[in-house]
């Protein structure tokens, strides 16, 4: 139990020092020790990271508290490739096929707790119908309408329908939106995450065994660069006795006791005595610590080594953790270099016998960045992930971050002699990496992406060719107006069965224009009539 229980230890200490140093590139450090450089470089890093954060509460806090509008666009094509595999799989010929688009716009009203949003649906760029939905947040009752179909607007009510799948949450839509509202007015500013971060992981760097600096190369993607080598080690006695420090600060930490408190408190009763529950789980945890330290002298000084390098420039390149405990291993190093013309990277994990790793180079020029690299596992590169800035259309200057990946072809393992029933752990992930050889994925997001504009496209490719592509696009803008419930006019309760003959009627009166729409947008009668339930071509629905 000690063993499994100091391995833990060890784990979380592990992650610890790698969320700390995992991204540790171009941060000025100057440092004469490795705690000092990793107390230096966290300052820099949690300082960044409290202005993203910061940035990310207001955007998210004004989204929650005002009346808010959008518009998205969602567009997904098929290439010749992909139809032939639909068609084979579905016996439809998709030969007609070229597109299909949804376009939304909505508007949010926090002061009178409605959403409400249109819908258009278009197919090979044709309009085929519409929808309309308005949602009453506070009573989870929505209201839906398809003009094409019938003038009247559907009722649903959400209540009903949790009860009868046998999950009612017991409180309305609108109830937990103001959940999430007291939940992200309720988490800490970018001050007292700086705080925390810096608290926290300036215990970690407090218990390294610091060594002499060194000097040394560092190459990532065949690029080097002289740095300082800042190493330190962590016993198992000194990662137990961080734990330890780590508990005793939690327990005294006014800023987290009134994160939680302030969290909890917006469950009421069920949230009641959830931090003092905390609190005696991390008494009984730090006893069990001290329990399993038990005699310091017999437990190993070294198992877990941590490097930070510096460069010439007094920037932090690389880190690097190994940790060897208890007949258990891992490790995990990133690096970056750079040459002034190419920038290297290399980022390798391992664990006992499997390891994986990402390397290459690429360069910024005008500000627009280009690379390639090889993503491996235990030696066997198995895809090339190409990144680049490019405009993607036409007439259009904005710059997108391109992330292309291509799974690479495999070759079976030359036999050594004497060795042809030896087991090959990889051969089963080389035939699936064979069997995908020929794919690659494209994904690119505007490399300028704030919270008033979102676009991502996302496109498949078998040998070269475009399968499928996927593409969103979402704007912050003004809204539609919302309508008032009396305005809709006939209202249909689809749990009331006695209502919906005069919609069936609709239905039936409209049908011959929605499948006139269908026609004209390339489907095949011949499939408009299977769909419908309609045996002979001769016999047209519409």
């Amino acid at each position: 139990m000690k063993n499994r229980f100091m391995k833990k230890a060890a784990a979380i200490a592990l992650a610890a020092v790698m969320g700390t140093t995992a991204a540790s590139s171009a941060v000025m450090a100057s440092c004469t020790s490795f705690t000092e450089c990793g107390k230096t470089h966290i300052a820099e890093k949690s300082a960044e990271i409290a202005a993203g954060w910061d940035e990310f509460l207001t955007a998210y806090k004004t989204a929650l508290n005002e009346d808010s509008g959008a518009q998205a666009d969602y567009y997904i094509t098929l290439g010749d490739g992909a139809k032939q595999l639909i068609s084979m799989f579905t016996g439809f010929d998709l030969s007609w096929f070229q597109s299909v688009e949804m376009v939304q716009v909505e508007s949010m009203s926090v002061t009178n707790n409605k959403m409400y949003a249109e819908f258009e649906i278009l197919l090979n760029d044709t309009s085929l119908a519409t929808l309309n939905f308005l949602m009453d947040l506070e009573t989870s009752v929505a209201y839906m309408q398809v003009p094409e179909i019938s003038e009247s607007w559907f009722m649903v009510d959400y209540n009903v329908i949790m009860q009868q799948a046998g999950a009612d949450m017991g409180i309305s839509i609108g109830q937990m939106v103001d959940i999430i509202k007291s939940i992200i007015a309720s988490l800490p500013d970018g001050t007292t995450l700086t705080n925390l971060m810096n608290r926290y992981f300036g215990i970690v760097y407090d218990h390294a065994n610091n060594v002499e600096p060194t000097t040394a190369t560092l190459t990532a993607g065949g690029i080097s660069e002289e740095v300082t080598v800042l190493g330190a080690t962590y016993g198992v006695a000194e990662i137990g006795n961080m734990m330890i420090d780590l508990i005793s600060t939690f327990k005294e930490d006014e800023e987290i006791k009134g994160i939680v408190e302030n969290i909890t408190g917006l469950f009421g009763e069920a949230g009641a005595g959830i931090y003092e529950q905390i609190i005696s789980s991390m008494d009984q945890l730090s006893a069990d610590i001290t329990e399993s330290l038990g005699d310091l002298s017999a437990l190993p000084s070294d198992a877990m080594t941590c490097e930070l390098y510096e460069n010439a420039d007094d920037e932090v390149i690389g880190a690097l953790v190994n940790l060897d405990v208890e007949n258990q291993s891992g490790g995990f190093c990133f690096y970056t270099t750079d040459d002034g013309e190419q920038k290297g990277l290399q980022i390798e994990g391992m664990f006992e016998d499997y390891y994986v790793s990402l390397s290459g180079t690429g360069a910024e020029t005008d500000g627009l960045f280009d690379g390639t690299y090889t993503l491996s596992l235990n030696d066997t590169a198995i895809a090339q992930i190409n990144v680049y800035d490019s405009a993607l259309y036409e007439n259009d200057d904005t710059v997108f971050s391109c992330c292309e990946i291509s799974i690479l072809p495999q070759e079976a393992p030359q036999a050594e002699e004497g060795a042809e029933n030896a087991y090959d752990p990889m051969a089963q992930v080389r035939q699936v990496l064979n069997m995908l050889s020929s794919y690659s994925l494209l994904i690119a997001a505007d490399k300028n992406t704030s919270f008033e504009h979102q676009d991502i496209l996302i496109s498949a490719f078998s040998g070269g060719t475009e399968l499928a592509s996927i593409s969103v696009m979402v704007d912050v803008s003004e809204g539609p107006a919302i309508p008032d419930v009396a305005s809709l006019g006939t209202i249909v309760d689809i749990n009331d069965q006695s209502n919906m003959e005069n919609v069936q009627a609709d239905l039936m009166n409209n049908l011959p224009a929605l499948l006139e729409k269908l026609t004209s947008a390339g489907v095949p009668q011949e499939l408009i009539n299977s769909v419908m339930g309609v045996e002979s071509a001769e016999e047209p629905v519409a």
